[in-house]
């Protein structure tokens, strides 16, 4: 049997989850285009640069914590279970709540009954859930379905993540030459590149390896050359096809992973705040739904729109807190502590 998580990792990995969701923030916070001085490059360097390591990061920790079971008795049942109450009813509860808000303002806009029924509850397999940002839960629960597939083949074959790894860039050229519907279906609903992250952090908990880190100042080096990537994707887009900077793009991510897992000090934040990482993730769709509908205040600049939709997201979170019993509290959140 596998031990337990040492404290250290245990205490970097929850530190750095909320570190990513503030970063999941701070990509949906951008309501509209930033075309030229300051937000440009808070654009270029923040919003499509440094914050887009969050998603790598929760899909790699994610497809970690699953692998470090696989081969116990009834690991499979047992992940199956656990993930059913800490992913699966917090998907339909507040897809479900973002539903009744969008359908509520926007009404149901010509989709079909197939369609709606499929929104309500996130399964509509050719697009985001209507709470965009659980897409992916909703991936993430595909892979766990998978996994005694998908961590078999890792565990005895590496070359698996290669496989995986032609797939996600595959992915990425998709939409030149398959339907809409298709690309929807490969980068939406089974997302691919999260495949390929989920997958990259099981091979390394089936190595039984420790997670590497560089100390801080590798880990500096790691951030400065991500930014380095993301202003040189800023500054020239025309000298390569958009397709070629996304993928860029993506390498410059996996190296904000490295930067950031390298500098998160591995003693333990306050719970009161790596506790916020999940309803964070979960509450600032609301918020920003209503900047969004707002008018020109909608349109504040992006530092600004960051701060008021994690600041009102922390409200939101403690009056539900003092409002709801805690047994409730549980269930929308999955049963963690917040």
């Amino acid at each position: 049997m596998r031990s337990m998580l040492d404290s250290a990792t245990s205490n970097k990995m929850r530190n750095t989850g909320i570190v990513a969701a503030i970063m999941v923030v701070t990509i949906h916070a951008q309501t509209h285009n930033c075309c030229c001085g300051f937000e440009k490059w808070w654009s270029a360097l923040v919003v499509d640069g440094l914050c887009r390591a969050a998603v790598p990061y929760f899909f790699m920790a994610s497809g970690y914590l699953l692998a470090r079971r696989y081969g116990e008795e009834g690991w499979y049942s047992t992940a199956l279970a656990s993930r059913v109450r800490s992913l699966l009813v917090p998907f339909l509860i507040w897809n479900l709540l973002a539903v009744a808000m969008t359908f509520g303002v926007e009404g149901i806009d010509g989709r079909s009954l197939t369609r709606v029924v499929g929104d309500i509850l996130g399964i509509y397999p050719f697009s985001w859930p209507v709470h965009g940002p659980l897409w992916y839960v909703r991936s993430l629960l595909l892979y766990i379905i998978a996994a005694p597939l998908l961590l078999g083949a890792l565990s005895r074959h590496a070359g698996t993540l290669v496989i995986v790894a032609f797939m996600y860039f595959g992915s990425l050229l998709a939409p030149r030459f398959l339907g809409t519907n298709v690309s929807a279906f490969i980068n939406q609903f089974i997302c691919v590149s999260g495949l390929f992250y989920f997958s990259l952090g099981a091979l390394i908990a089936l190595r039984r390896r420790p997670i590497p880190a560089s100390g801080m100042k590798g880990g500096i080096c790691f951030l400065l050359a991500a930014l380095a990537v993301f202003a040189v994707c800023g500054i020239a887009p025309g000298f390569a096809s958009q397709s070629t900077w996304h993928i860029v793009r993506k390498a410059g991510a996996l190296l904000v992973v490295a930067g950031i897992w390298s500098i998160v000090p591995a003693t333990k934040w306050p719970s009161w705040l790596t506790g916020l990482a999940f309803p964070l993730y979960c509450i600032h769709v609301f918020p920003i739904f209503v900047f969004h509908h707002l008018g020109p205040l909608g349109c504040v600049g992006s530092p600004v729109s960051s701060i008021l939709a994690l600041t009102v997201s922390v409200v939101i979170h403690v009056a539900i807190c003092s409002i709801l019993p805690k047994c409730v509290m549980r269930t929308i959140y999955g049963g963690r502590n917040a």
